[in-house]
Parts: C-alpha cells; sequence; structure tokens
C-alpha cells in the first residue's frame, strides 16, 4: 500500500499511526464486504450495489489529494472508506464468479476449471491494483 509510505516520508506519522492507517483499509473492507454482499442478497442483484460502490471510490480516493501535514487526520477518515467501497465491491465480484461457477452443469465437476477462473479473477484484481500503484507514483 502506498499510503504508509506517503505517510512516512511527507507527514512523518509514527509506525504505530501509520500500522493505524494502513489496517482501516482493511476493517472498512471487512465491513464493505459483510454490508454490501447482505444489500445484494436482499435486492437481488450484484450490479445494483457494485457498481454505485466503485463509482463513489473515485471521488474518494481524489480526495487523498486534500490531505497534508496540517489535515493529516483526512487520511484516517477516508481510508476505511475506500476499505469499504473498494474490497466490497471486490469480494461481491470474487464469491459471485464463485458460486455462479459452481451452479454451472459444465463446470460444476471440473475443479481444474474452477480454480483456472477464480485464479483469473484474482489475477485481473492484482493487476489493477498494480496498475493503480503506478498511476498513484505519476500522479
Amino acid at each position: 500500500m502506498w499510503l504508509p509510505f506517503f505517510i512516512s516520508t511527507e507527514i512523518g506519522l509514527s509506525p504505530l499511526m501509520m500500522g493505524f492507517l494502513t489496517s482501516s483499509f482493511d476493517v472498512g473492507g471487512v465491513i464493505g464486504s459483510i454490508i454490501s454482499g447482505w444489500i445484494s442478497d436482499k435486492v437481488g442483484s450484484r450490479t445494483l450495489v457494485m457498481v454505485p460502490m466503485l463509482m463513489m471510490s473515485v471521488p474518494v480516493f481524489l480526495m487523498f489529494r486534500l490531505g497534508s501535514a496540517s489535515s493529516y487526520w483526512i487520511f484516517f477518515v477516508l481510508t476505511p472508506i475506500c476499505g469499504f467501497l473498494i474490497s466490497g465491491a471486490s469480494n461481491i465480484i470474487s464469491s459471485a464468479v464463485a458460486a455462479d461457477l459452481a451452479q454451472n452443469e459444465e463446470v460444476q465437476n471440473n475443479h481444474e476449471a474452477l480454480a483456472t477462473v477464480a485464479g483469473i479473477i484474482d489475477g485481473t484484481g492484482g493487476v489493477g491494483a498494480a496498475l493503480g500503484q503506478f498511476v498513484v507514483r505519476i500522479m
């Protein structure tokens, strides 16, 4: 995650505070995964939950530019929100594909195909995360 590096070099927060900040993304992700899954079950559509979450994550991500040494507290607000929105949508995508594939008759008994598709989904997410780090670095 790029944020602890930025915080330590630009703002100079302690390692303990950087640890709290990094963990807050995962805490937001756990809460976002649970709530988004619950909402998608109630609504009956994963798309109606995922698309707004991902769309809302873009302005939240851009708001990180507002943080500075005097207003570093904003990172502690935005990081769990980003975790909530991004991890919530990401976990719906990966779990939904696995669940949908498990019900497909052609793939149902082929465990290698299920593992391959799950790897492709997670690998695509990893490539997206790597590209995101590159975009952050050039901004």
